[in-house]
C-alpha cells in the first residue's frame, strides 16, 4: 500500500500546510486556441492563460477547509461533462502539494493529489473526477470571486 495513502487512511497530514494557493483561468476565450491544462509541461503557463491570482491568509484557510471536506463532494452525481477553465494549485514555499482542475460549468474536479477525503480509500485514485455539492460550489464561488479570478461562475446544478 502506498504511503501516502496509509498516512491519509490514519487521518494524519502527509504533507505541510499550504502557504499559498494560485489560481489560473485559461481557455476563457471562445476564439483562443485550447490549452489541455493551465500549465504547460515545462511549467509555463499555457498560450491562453490569464496571469496566476495568488490567494493566502483566511481566504486560504477556508478554500483548504473546502477541497479536504467529505461534505464537499456529491457521490452520488456522476460528471456530467469536463470543461474546466481553472487550476488551483496549493504550495508549501516553493514546492507545489496539490492541484485542482475545476470546471464550473459542470460542477466537477479532477484533483492531481492525494489529499481529497474518501469515504472508501480503496476507491480514493489520483486524479478522479469528483462532483461538488451545491453549497462547496456556491463558497468556493465566493472566494474565488473575491479575489478576483476570472472567469468564475457556476451554472446550475446538472440534473443527476
Amino acid at each position: 500500500m502506498p504511503l501516502l495513502l496509509l498516512v491519509s487512511m490514519l487521518g494524519v497530514e502527509p504533507l505541510p500546510s499550504p502557504t499559498r494557493a494560485e489560481v489560473i483561468a485559461y481557455n476563457l476565450r471562445e476564439s483562443a486556441a485550447r490549452c489541455l491544462t493551465a500549465r504547460e509541461p515545462d511549467g509555463k503557463l499555457c498560450r491562453d492563460a490569464e496571469r496566476p491570482v495568488i490567494i493566502t491568509g483566511k481566504a486560504l484557510d477556508e478554500l483548504v477547509r473546502i477541497l479536504r471536506s467529505h461534505e464537499t463532494y456529491d457521490r452520488t452525481r456522476a460528471a456530467a461533462c469536463f470543461e474546466p477553465h481553472h487550476s488551483l494549485v496549493f504550495y508549501n514555499g516553493t514546492s507545489a502539494l496539490d492541484e485542482y482542475t475545476i470546471c464550473f460549468k459542470c460542477h466537477n474536479t479532477e484533483p492531481g493529489g492525494t489529499r481529497v477525503p474518501c469515504s472508501d480509500p480503496n476507491q480514493c485514485v489520483d486524479g478522479e473526477r469528483l462532483t461538488f455539492t451545491d453549497d462547496a460550489l456556491g463558497s468556493l464561488e465566493k472566494i474565488l470571486n473575491r479575489a478576483k479570478v476570472k472567469g468564475v461562475k457556476a451554472r446550475r446544478a446538472p440534473a443527476h
